[in-house]
């Protein structure tokens, strides 16, 4: 049944986003971001171990290109990387999506292709410094920022309610094939006044090949945008369904405030519980920095980041990081 209902919603999807006529204006728009640092690793002895203790690191680098026509927009956008893993530069496909507005639901848009189903998105809307470090819900690797699947996206009551809605291969677009997989994730959020935010999300991936059980994510968040102040509150819990449904959970409290016109505070605290059934494996992560705008679309970013652990005889780690951010 889950399969007919999968194949029903992706034709019901495709008529509607093919119901009108593609006529518009058509127009083309290029643009890029990017984000390296220089980092000193200030922990004690960090001159002593194998991984450098300071030097310039490009993490990010971004090249989007947008052609529209009408009520219908194609994205392509290009992503290197840095991987933690091979030390190594990779080049991937971020985004390769068709959008249009869903003629049978007022203020909704339809996506297909390689596309956000804002599990991560709508969070790094909130958190706004993604180019100085991933969301929570990103680092700890509990969802996927970009799906190859079809989503629906959308607001209502005036902007009070929005809505994202998407099925998908369920396995992140570094590796998006189909391995008989199958992707979920739904977000509702409210402002039951004015910048005043509530958001719930649920996420289940099951990634196929070898990994036959689903993960599960559940995420809740409460905040408030004051314009030249923001602190927002977000609760994770992530379940592996592939790893004996080991639960890991998470609390983020992160915000920013306008000292001046161009210059930000920015800070945020993480406590993480990789397994619930595990007393002793806990961290907690701090970042305090400023976001410097030297130029439009170019900012300096500052911070000094600080990591302790629960299990004794592991030392703390710290770090200072100045990020280059920049768009073009």
């Amino acid at each position: 049944m889950k399969l007919y209902l999968r194949i029903l919603s992706v034709a019901v999807a495709i008529a509607a986003m093919a119901s009108v006529s593609w006529a518009g204006e058509s127009k083309t728009t290029i643009g890029g971001t990017f984000y390296y640092d220089y980092f000193v690793n200030t922990t004690s002895g960090a001159d002593t171990l194998p991984d450098a203790s300071k030097g310039f690191e490009l993490r990010r680098a971004y090249l989007t290109v947008k052609k529209s026509w009408g009520d219908m927009l194609f994205r392509y956008t290009s992503d290197v990387s840095f991987s933690e893993e091979t030390g190594n530069l990779n080049a991937y496909t971020k985004y390769a999506y068709l959008q249009r507005k869903c003629m049978l639901l007022p203020g909704s848009v339809l996506v297909f292709g390689l596309h956000s189903p804002m599990s991560n998105g709508w969070i790094e809307q909130r958190w706004h410094y993604r180019s100085m470090a991933k969301t929570m819900s990103d680092a700890q690797k509990w969802t996927h920022s970009s799906q190859l699947g079809l989503g629906l996206q959308g607001k209502a009551s005036d902007g009070v309610v929005e809505y994202y809605f998407d099925i998908n291969n369920g396995n992140g677009y570094k590796n998006p094939v189909a391995k008989d997989g199958m992707g979920f994730s739904g977000r509702l959020a409210f402002q039951p006044v004015p910048g005043f935010y509530l958001s719930g999300l649920f996420d289940s991936n099951t990634p196929g090949g070898d990994k036959t059980e689903a993960n599960t994510y559940f995420e809740g968040l409460a905040g408030y945008d004051a314009g030249a102040f923001e602190l927002y509150a977000q609760y994770g819990m992530f379940t592996n369904g592939n790893a004996d449904d080991i639960k890991s959970t998470g609390i983020s409290v992160f915000g920013r405030a306008a000292v001046k016109e161009g210059i930000n505070l920015v800070g945020r605290f993480d406590m993480i519980d990789p397994d619930t059934d595990n007393d002793n494996d806990g961290h907690n992560w701090i970042l305090f920095g400023f976001d410097l705008e030297a130029h439009e679309n170019f900012f300096f970013q500052p911070s000094f980041r600080m990591t302790s652990y629960e299990a004794d005889g592991i030392d703390g780690e710290s770090e200072f990081v100045l990020t280059f951010y920049g768009k073009i």
